[in-house]
């Protein structure tokens, strides 16, 4: 268990070299690193830090930085996680690709929450989705006609009902909601009608981000926007550390 001074240690360490507060963030820290120290053989937070400070290479660093700063999955595996994020965290961004991780995420989430978008001007929340592979023809191909081919393939029916992930097609789309996954016989994922309703309106409300920001820069604005709902900051110094924070990154 992390002690006052260690906590405050690891605190000041990353407020000054990254400029994120973590104050009140004790429980997370231990959480995040204890396993991590044990693995790795130091028998305190303060040995581990020690060996941070000193690794001129920085790979310590960094990963202390990913473990208390990165949505790894096997954070909320313990169940004081899961009962930390159920009572205290008020909203969560999480990505959903498949069956499997819409499923994961609901235990994450718990059965209580619920699933709301991003806001928008218009009061019609959205989702964002992001193309791991987006496809295209250059205008100067001279196989335009075996690259169109291609492309019809990719999207026919026969592919996408043979696709472990979201089909693109609607009537495809469909078919896989209404699949039992099964393994060695055994029901692995069986949707109610209310997660089919639940990822069927994630796809209704999903808008296509052609361009995202890099995942540090929403980090930043993700953390402090957390501290605007948790009622810590006002929207004002909320936009002034961000942009701060930014700038600071991009010189980086």
């Amino acid at each position: 268990m992390i002690s006052d001074e260690e906590f405050l240690r690891i605190v000041s360490f990353v407020k000054s070299r990254y400029g994120i507060d973590l104050h009140g963030k004790k429980a997370i820290i231990n959480g995040r690193l204890e396993n991590y120290l044990r693995r790795g053989g130091w028998g305190s937070f303060s040995a581990f830090m020690n060996d941070v400070e000193k690794d001129r290479s920085g790979d310590l660093e960094k990963t202390l930085m990913n473990y208390l700063t990165t949505n790894h999955t096997y954070f909320m595996r313990e169940f004081g996680h899961f009962d930390f994020f159920k009572k205290e965290v008020l909203t969560y961004r999480t990505t959903v690709s498949s069956l499997d991780s819409y499923q994961d995420a609901v235990a994450e989430m718990g059965e209580t929450s619920e699933w709301v978008g991003y806001p928008t001007g218009n009061g019609i929340l959205y989702n964002e989705m992001i193309s791991i592979t987006p496809l295209g023809i250059n205008h100067a191909s001279e196989a335009k006609e075996g690259a169109w081919a291609f492309l019809e393939f990719l999207l026919s029916e026969n592919y996408q009902g043979r696709k472990t992930g979201f089909p693109v097609r609607q009537d495809s789309f469909e078919k896989y909601l209404e699949q039992t996954q099964m393994f060695n016989g055994v029901v692995q994922i069986e949707l109610t009608e209310k997660d089919k309703e639940v990822l069927q309106s994630i796809i209704d409300h999903a808008y296509w981000m052609q361009a995202h920001a890099p995942y540090e820069v929403f980090h930043i604005i993700y953390e402090e926007a957390g501290a605007v709902f948790a009622g810590d900051k006002t929207s004002e110094e909320a936009a002034e550390i961000i942009q701060r924070r930014v700038q600071l990154y991009i010189q980086e």
